[in-house]
């Protein structure tokens, strides 16, 4: 967050017009994201021992990253800047310099993934 309120202030003078301004600066938030993953790709395991003390702890948000990371990419970047970030349509397709129709085509096939194979299967574990 701190490198993207930097990289927004330096840079404040390249942005074209204000109304985009949510827009841009999800984009370099998203940029820095990558950037941060490629240099962090560190994969950490759970024993039996953390799970268990997590279990304790109000399990929504681990839910909500399990549904959204068991969507291909494209369809998790999709939902997550409608639903997380409350960008609309618009400005997402602005954003990832898609057509808007694609990126609504997106969130409705996301959701139809969670709804008809993510939750269904999770609902027939239990």
């Amino acid at each position: 967050m701190q490198e993207t309120v930097l990289t927004a202030f330096e840079k404040i003078a390249t942005l074209k017009e204000a109304q985009y301004f949510n827009t841009w600066i999800c984009r370099i938030l998203l940029n820095n994201c990558y950037r941060f993953m490629k240099q962090h790709k560190q994969v950490m395991s759970l024993d039996t021992e953390t799970l268990n003390e997590l279990a304790h702890h109000d399990c929504l948000p681990i839910e909500l990253e399990d549904a959204l990371n068991s969507l291909e990419a494209n369809y998790r970047i999709a939902l997550t800047l409608y639903y997380v970030n409350g960008l609309t349509t618009k400005e997402i397709s602005e954003l990832l310099h898609e057509p808007e129709g694609t990126i609504k085509s997106r969130i409705s096939r996301a959701k139809q993934f969670l709804k008809n194979d993510y939750y269904l299967e999770e609902a027939q574990l239990l």
